[in-house]
């Protein structure tokens, strides 16, 4: 599935949306059930190192897809 953007912002912010919403959603059932607010905490932030690392990728690969648009002149990247 392809999805074009309007800008490379606009692709930033989409993944901070879905890593929010898997926060609010996932990651928080997956924690309630642990004793302690210590193991809850460390949990979480296992968590979300892993939504990080597994989304980190094709966001940039979004960014650089747009970047390099068909017939573009410009490329912002290096400016």
């Amino acid at each position: 599935m392809v999805l074009y953007f309007k800008s490379k912002d606009q692709i930033i912010m989409e993944g901070f949306i879905a890593s929010d919403e898997y926060y609010r959603t996932d990651a928080l059932k997956e924690i309630t059930n642990l004793e302690g607010r210590i193991d809850q905490l460390v949990a979480y932030n296992r968590l979300a190192l892993k939504k990080i690392t597994r989304i980190g990728k094709p966001i940039m690969q979004a960014v650089f897809h747009s970047e390099m648009g068909f017939n573009k002149k410009t490329s912002y990247i290096n400016s």
